[in-house]
C-alpha cells in the first residue's frame, strides 16, 4: 500500500513538472504561452512583502490603505499580534510566524489591484533579482483571473473529483455532508481529516491534495475574486461540497473567507 502511495506521488510531481517551463515566474505554473496562475492562493506573508516595499518606498498612503480589515483575519492574525512591521522580517521572526502560510483575507478588490502592481517586486523580494531575471527575462504583469477560468477550471475540477470518486472523501477545505471518514480509502491530509474539514476556520494554503490544474485550495478553503469586481469563485471553508457547483458569489466589502491568486503574464 506505502508502495502504491509513493509511487502515485512520484506520477502527480512528475506531471507537474510537465507544466513547468524554465522561464515560468516564482510559485506558479504555466498555463499557455507566457500566461501563468499562481500554485497557491496568496498567502498573509506575501501581503506582508507588500506592506515592507510600501514602507521602504515611502509609500505611507498606500501603506496605510492596504492595511487588511484585522477583523476579517485569522484570530491569531491580527497586525497588533504580528508586531512591528520592520522587525516582522529580520532574521527568522518571519518564517516563524504562525500567520504567514495561511490566505490572505480582509482585504478589498481595491486593495488587491494595488498588491498586483506590485507583484514583480513582491516576487523580486521573495527570491532576489538575480534569480528573478535568471526565471524569465520578459517583464511580469499580474492581473486576477477572469470569470471563464474559474467556471471552466471549477467544472473540470468536478468532472476529475467525479471519475476518481473523491467526493466521497475531503479533497477540499469544504463541509462534506454524509461521508464516513472512517472509510475513506483517499485520506488527503493525514490519518484524521475529519479534523480539518467542516471546522468552520480557514486553513494555511496547500493542507490538501493538488487538484487536475496542479493547483492548491482552487476548490474551497476561501473564495478567489475574479477580475470582475464584486464577483468571486471556488467557495470556502463555509461552503458544503457540492459537485458541480462553481459557488459564484458576490461581495462588497472584505470578508474573511474572500481571498485571491493571481494570474501572471509575461509580456
Amino acid at each position: 500500500m506505502r508502495l502504491k502511495f509513493y509511487i502515485l506521488l512520484f506520477t502527480c510531481l512528475a506531471t507537474k513538472a510537465q507544466n513547468r517551463d524554465p522561464l515560468t515566474p516564482y510559485e506558479c505554473l504555466k498555463l499557455k504561452e507566457n500566461v501563468f496562475i499562481t500554485e497557491t492562493e496568496t498567502k498573509i506573508g506575501d501581503w506582508f512583502i507588500l506592506l515592507k516595499i510600501l514602507k521602504q518606498e515611502n509609500r505611507i498612503d498606500l501603506f496605510k490603505f492596504c492595511i487588511p480589515d484585522t477583523n476579517k483575519l485569522n484570530k491569531r492574525c491580527v497586525l497588533g499580534q504580528l508586531g512591528n512591521i520592520d522587525n516582522l522580517f529580520e532574521g527568522k521572526n518571519f518564517y516563524k510566524n504562525v500567520c504567514i502560510d495561511l490566505p490572505i483575507t480582509g482585504v478589498s478588490w481595491e486593495q488587491v489591484q494595488v498588491y498586483l502592481d506590485y507583484y514583480p517586486k513582491i516576487i523580486e523580494f521573495k527570491v532576489g533579482s538575480y534569480q528573478l531575471r535568471h526565471k524569465t527575462s520578459k517583464h511580469l504583469r499580474a492581473a486576477l483571473p477572469d470569470s471563464n477560468f474559474y467556471v471552466t477550471g471549477i467544472k473540470d475540477e468536478h468532472q476529475f473529483l467525479e471519475e476518481k470518486e473523491l467526493f466521497k472523501c475531503p479533497f477540499v477545505n469544504m463541509h462534506y455532508e454524509n461521508v464516513d471518514f472512517s472509510k475513506c480509502k483517499n485520506k488527503n491530509v493525514n490519518k484524521h481529516p475529519e479534523r480539518f474539514c467542516s471546522r468552520d476556520s480557514v486553513l494555511s494554503i496547500a493542507m490538501f491534495n493538488l487538484n487536475h490544474l496542479y493547483l492548491y485550495d482552487f476548490l474551497g478553503n476561501v473564495a478567489e475574486m475574479s477580475s470582475t469586481k464584486g464577483v468571486a469563485y471556488g467557495g470556502s471553508f463555509l461552503d458544503t461540497y457540492r459537485i458541480g457547483e462553481t459557488y459564484r458569489t458576490t461581495y462588497s466589502k472584505p470578508e474573511r473567507w474572500l481571498g485571491f491568486r493571481c494570474m501572471v503574464f509575461a509580456e
